[in-house]
């Protein structure tokens, strides 16, 4: 049986506190920042083609998950509910 994810991944890049340089964090990078598995996870990576319909499904599909971003100062600890 297959777990409800708790949270919603959002790869991006990030301009780094302590260097100032910018930084692509992928999925799997946040996920383990973040100490959660892949299987509590939805991963959103939008693409450029997407009709807003396909947003509108995934903000609807999202609904009442943790959103997870890269930050730049490095705290990855997650937000509590």
């Amino acid at each position: 049986m297959k777990q409800q994810p708790k949270y919603v991944v959002h790869p991006g890049v990030v301009v780094s506190k302590t260097d100032g340089q910018y930084h692509y964090i992928g999925a799997m990078e946040l996920m383990r920042l973040y100490g959660i598995r892949p299987d509590e996870c939805e991963i959103y990576e939008p693409e450029p083609w997407w009709p807003q319909s396909y947003y509108r499904m995934a903000q609807e599909q999202h609904d009442g998950l943790i959103h997870l971003y890269p930050r730049y100062d490095g705290d990855y600890t997650l937000p509590t509910t």
